[in-house]
């Protein structure tokens, strides 16, 4: 993982999905795919996991609530999806919530303030 430190870096924090070949330097191409998200502590290490690159860059507590709140909106219909979808498959708000806590667990949260810009798949 390469940590990128962008001063002027203004992307909201929504998932773009552009892709675009990007050289290696060692003589090999990759498919790029730009993010531009916050994202979970432990996704950089998963993406590592699965063959990946990525740039990753650490927010401070004010550029991280910046980019969380571009969201707030849509977070609003989101949850009424969510609970609209958890009532008619008969599904409690107690069990979203242990879900998301296993979920939580298992990829971690926001602690660390990460915001992926892109991830690089190495192709030759």
């Amino acid at each position: 993982m390469r940590k990128e430190r962008l001063s002027a870096y203004g992307a909201a924090a929504i998932n773009i999905t552009q892709a675009k070949t990007h050289s290696t330097g060692r003589g090999l191409t990759s498919l790029a795919k730009i993010y531009s998200k916050a994202i979970r502590d432990r996704i950089p290490e998963i993406i590592m996991a699965n063959g990946e690159e990525c740039i990753v860059r650490q927010l401070t507590d004010a550029e991280f609530l910046s980019e969380l709140e571009k969201l707030h909106e849509e977070l609003a219909d989101i949850l009424e999806v969510v609970y609209k979808i958890s009532e008619l498959r008969g599904i409690s708000r107690e069990r979203i919530e242990t879900i998301r806590t296993k979920k939580a667990e298992e990829k971690e949260r926001f602690e660390e303030n990460l915001f992926l810009i892109r991830t690089y798949s190495k192709s030759n």
